[in-house]
């Protein structure tokens, strides 16, 4: 019997937090994050979890270390997302160390394409331009 009940208490605590866990049925519109910091959610989810922004990430970043620090880094600098012209914009860099690693996603909701800039040293910067392919420059990502 005591059995019976912690095996049901368990699997009632599971369930809850399986459902607190999941993502909403339906994302926002990825205009109503301009404004706002890149980790604030609207309605549940925040713009770097956006299934939208996730999904052109992945597409245009093949390197899987820098998809990492693109899409996980979230204890990192962000400033507010940015809408310029076409694309939203957000720019983030790793915390004491904004020199040498930083990035910046350009991501435009009428096409759900991307383009990244990400630099691990500073010196350089690879530039993915949403298609597949990419390109190495002098210095470090917009910021």
């Amino acid at each position: 019997m005591i059995a019976t009940r912690i095996a049901v208490t368990a699997l009632t605590f599971l369930a809850s937090a399986a459902a607190l866990a999941a993502p909403p049925a339906k994302a926002p519109p990825v205009e109503a994050y301009v404004g706002k910091y890149p980790f604030d959610k609207v309605d549940g989810v925040s713009f770097l979890d956006h299934p939208a922004v996730r999904a052109a990430v992945t597409r245009a970043v093949s390197d899987p270390k820098a998809r990492a620090w693109l899409l996980d880094a979230k204890g990192s600098p962000f400033p507010q997302v940015k809408r310029e012209n076409a694309e939203l914009v957000v720019i983030g860099c790793q915390q004491h160390a904004c020199d040498r690693r930083n990035w910046a996603i350009y991501f435009n909701p009428a096409s759900n394409r991307t383009r990244v800039c990400y630099s691990a040293t500073g010196a350089q910067s690879r530039w993915y331009n949403g298609r597949g392919g990419s390109r190495v420059l002098a210095g470090s990502c917009p910021s």
